[in-house]
């Protein structure tokens, strides 16, 4: 089989709107995916700064 380079013939067999449709929707997903992520861990990253706070504070208020 000839392969040769005919615009046409490949907008037909790769829909190209389409692939990129769909890779634009599966990029913005991810992106959610990785927002939520991060929203989550600077949530974790919080907590954990207050419970070291409160830590400290004890150890303090103990070693006096």
């Amino acid at each position: 089989m000839k392969y040769s380079y005919n615009p046409e013939e490949m907008a037909k067999e790769f829909d190209l709107e389409q692939i990129y449709r769909k890779l634009t929707s599966q990029c913005q997903s991810y992106m959610v995916r990785a927002d939520r992520f991060f929203q989550e861990t600077d949530g974790a990253l919080s907590q954990m700064q207050k419970a070291v706070a409160r830590f400290e504070k004890q150890t303090e208020a103990t070693a006096k």
